[in-house]
């Protein structure tokens, strides 16, 4: 008993932190209007907009095992974890994994934000990841996004906590990257590319090191094959219509400039006035000052150029996507974006931490 309590003390503000952010989400899932039984006409529910609506279709039919290809659309990752849960939750099946989620993110970035500001700062920056951004109503929403958050957040506590890569550890990270990858399709798997490379070379010295890399790349091999084999049965080909899609839409770098600031900054008049990031957390404004004090240190140097270029990568190739815009933030398209939102609220702590020390 006298462990048990001392281990509660010693992690006290994280387990309020976890408790805090489960309550946060539990009351914005009740609250969201559009939510599935909020109303007596189930067509006012998101399970009746485009996405959502093709996620419990897909959810339901991996439950009952039917591969109608006409009852499919996205990459079957996130759909699948819906599967397990439609018989507790039939119209919600992904609340209880988008929670699960939504504390692991909250309390991994609590530790990494420990580590590098220590623990009152951490503590509230991580009330402010959950407070002052947008990331638990686009977490509470089912969005596939939500299965990427897990990997990002990881490789972010490997990068900056984590002295020693482990098996456990090497397990759960391939674990996160298949779930990435099968609910995706890939593309946040090569925007992670910079990062994951920055911390494989933090690593690299360590010994046996190469069974631990092995082993990712065994289990990740393994989630691709299976992957691989369940989208052929379905579709009769190796990709999704929603993948075939969106290489059909295509990129264009021209649009970044537009598009970033229309999602960053203002959305502008036409067609109306939808938020973007920094109307929803403004504070994210110092997060290129965070930047370059990280990059001028010399620890955690190499973690925070891969992490640095994978944040700009990400918002680059989503800005330049050809069916997203500004215009296009009233269909929550941001949530493209929220798997950066952890680095952001970490690097706008610090340079929010230093402009205070210098002013103290």
């Amino acid at each position: 008993m006298n462990t048990l309590k001392a281990w509660i003390g010693r992690h006290r503000l994280l387990l309020i932190l976890l408790a805090f952010a489960a309550a946060v989400f539990i009351y914005s899932y009740l609250s969201q209007p559009n939510r599935p039984g909020a109303f007596a006409d189930p067509k006012v529910s998101w399970n009746y907009w485009f996405d959502q609506g093709h996620y419990l279709n897909e959810a339901k039919s991996i439950r009952a095992g039917n591969l109608n290809p006409n009852n499919y659309y996205y990459p079957v990752g996130y759909p699948a974890i819906g599967a397990l849960f439609v018989g507790v939750m039939h119209n919600n099946p992904f609340t209880l994994f988008n929670l699960a989620v939504f504390i692991l993110v909250i309390g991994l970035y609590y530790v990494v934000a420990r580590e590098l500001f220590g623990p009152t700062t951490a503590f509230l920056s991580a009330a402010a990841l959950i407070l002052a951004t947008p990331l638990v109503y686009y977490t509470v929403v089912p969005w596939t996004t939500t299965a990427t958050l897990p990997a990002v957040m990881y490789l972010m506590y490997l990068a900056f906590v984590r002295p020693k890569l482990g098996y456990v550890e090497a397990v759960l990270l391939a674990a996160f990257l298949v779930l990435a990858y099968m609910a995706r399709g890939g593309g946040e798997i090569v925007l992670l590319v910079p990062f994951g490379l920055a911390v494989i070379k933090k690593y690299w010295a360590q010994d046996q090191i190469w069974i631990k890399y092995g082993l990712i790349a065994a289990i990740f091999a393994v989630g691709l094959v299976i992957n691989t084999v369940w989208t052929k049965a379905i579709f009769g080909s190796y990709s999704s219509p929603y993948i075939t899609a969106v290489a059909n839409i295509g990129f264009s770098i021209g649009r970044i400039p537009s598009s970033f600031w229309g999602t960053i900054i203002f959305s502008g008049r036409a067609g109306g006035y939808w938020q973007p990031l920094l109307g929803g957390a403004f504070w994210f404004i110092a997060a290129p000052v965070g930047m370059y004090l990280a990059l001028r240190q010399t620890k955690n140097r190499w973690v925070n150029v891969g992490l640095v270029l994978s944040v700009l990568l990400g918002f680059a190739v989503t800005t330049s996507f050809n069916n997203y815009g500004a215009s296009t933030l009233k269909y929550n398209s941001l949530h493209y974006l929220k798997i950066w939102f952890p680095a952001l609220a970490m690097y706008s702590t610090a340079a929010i931490k230093s402009l205070l020390e210098q002013l103290s």
